[in-house]
């Protein structure tokens, strides 16, 4: 089941919207200067896990499995860890 997408019909308007903006900050944070990185992950006031991991999938483009096991953490736990710190991201350069 792993990698599979959602059909459409299953997801709300608002789950579009969501993902909409995870890729808007995802996208933000690989475009940007080092600079504007390291300063939207300090606004961003994130947890040292939330931080650990965007550095970790963004800068060493590393996946969510090595990061877990890195990290000696579950997928689902890394993958928590980059949507919350994507939202809060997300919600710093849309403003």
């Amino acid at each position: 089941m792993a990698g599979t997408q959602v059909p459409a019909f299953f997801l709300f308007e608002g789950d579009l919207y969501m993902r909409e903006n995870l890729k808007q900050a995802r996208d933000y944070l690989k475009n940007c200067l080092r600079s504007e990185f390291e300063t939207a992950i300090y606004e961003a006031k994130l947890t040292p896990l939330q931080e650990r991991v965007i550095r970790e999938h963004i800068l060493n483009d590393k996946s969510v499995v090595a990061i877990s096991m890195e990290l000696n953490c579950s997928d689902t736990g890394i993958r928590r860890a980059l949507s919350t710190g994507y939202i809060r991201i997300s919600r710093l350069i849309s403003d």
